[in-house]
């Protein structure tokens, strides 16, 4: 900052007489201080004074050719993610349309093509009241040609795991003795038995033969 110095101790011819001191620029003297103010890493770690990295150009037009490289890619991308959603919701709606077409008729014709035959505790014999079950069973295998029947022994957890064994593969080959006598060819059906059977929650149900006609597709 400017500032001017009077030489207060300098006296005119005026001021020897007693007069006031004049104050006169040919005794006073002119400064001008001037600074530099820096500060060292403050709280934040900058400083007043930046160092600018140069860049090279070639660098920067490097950068810029990334950067649009990867703008395309994510345009690319969220494209093809809103294709994908397209393709899926028409895929699910083709589901949806096939299970109401075709669900109703499924389950009606698995009823009909799957019976029970139970049997009492620790017999292979089947009783008067399943035989209609044997009946159904070998109608709706001759109605359909090339139709197989596949039946399933079980065994409640009456016993040992060996006699249950024996005992859920006899009710599958009575069952199926009696399919060959209702006009069943013997090699259009599968017996096999499965041991001790999980089908019901109520253990003595479990003593049962599933029987399932396989129809032609």
């Amino acid at each position: 900052m400017p500032r001017m110095l009077w030489n207060m101790g300098a006296h005119t011819e005026e001021t020897n007489r007693g007069m006031s001191a004049i104050y006169d620029s040919n005794f006073a003297s002119f400064e001008v201080t001037a600074g530099i103010t820096y500060h060292f890493g403050n709280s934040n770690g900058t400083h007043s004074f930046v160092i600018v990295r140069p860049y090279d150009q070639d660098e920067i037009d490097a950068l810029n050719s990334e950067i649009n490289r990867l703008r395309a890619e994510l345009a690319g991308c969220k494209a093809e993610d809103e294709a994908c959603k397209t393709a899926l919701a028409a895929k699910e709606r083709e589901l949806e349309d096939c299970l109401s077409q075709s669900r109703v008729q499924t389950v009606v014709r698995d009823l009909n093509n799957i019976r029970y035959i139970f049997f009492n505790i620790g017999s292979s014999t089947i009783q008067a009241n399943q035989k209609p079950n044997i009946w159904m069973l070998a109608k709706t295998a001759r109605e359909n040609k090339g139709a197989k029947i596949q039946v399933l022994g079980y065994a409640s957890q009456d016993g040992s795991i060996a006699f249950n064994r024996v005992l859920a593969q006899k009710r599958a080959e009575a069952v199926k003795k009696a399919l060959v006598k209702e006009g069943i060819p013997a090699d259009d059906i599968e017996a096999t038995g499965e041991g001790v059977g999980h089908l019901f929650d109520t253990n003595n149900w479990n003593r049962v033969a599933k029987c399932t006609v396989i129809l032609p597709e």
